[in-house]
């Protein structure tokens, strides 16, 4: 079953942009979507878009900070995949 979620993971970063978009938000440990859409040369929509997929993946979540959405990295995920990457390494 988590095969099946790290499949889906790995098809929403294979997109550069999103790719972009998901380091972006891992390196600053949060950021607002709107400084994402300063940062690159894509359109408010597209980010949109991208950030969509990304929840879709539950590689992130988002929530509102004084009615400013914010995007964070979903850490739990993020751990539990590296200690399952791990996991295989070892078989």
């Amino acid at each position: 079953m988590r095969d099946q979620r790290y499949v889906k993971m790995f098809r929403a970063l294979a997109n550069e942009t999103r790719f972009a978009i998901f380091k972006m938000i891992v390196q600053n440990k949060g950021i607002y979507c709107s400084e994402i859409v300063k940062a690159l040369p894509v359109s408010q929509s597209a980010i949109s878009l991208h950030l969509k997929e990304l929840r879709n993946a539950n590689l992130i979540r988002q929530k509102r900070k004084n009615n400013i959405l914010y995007c964070l990295p979903n850490r739990y995920v993020l751990r539990q995949f590296t200690r399952d990457l791990q996991k295989y390494s070892e078989k």
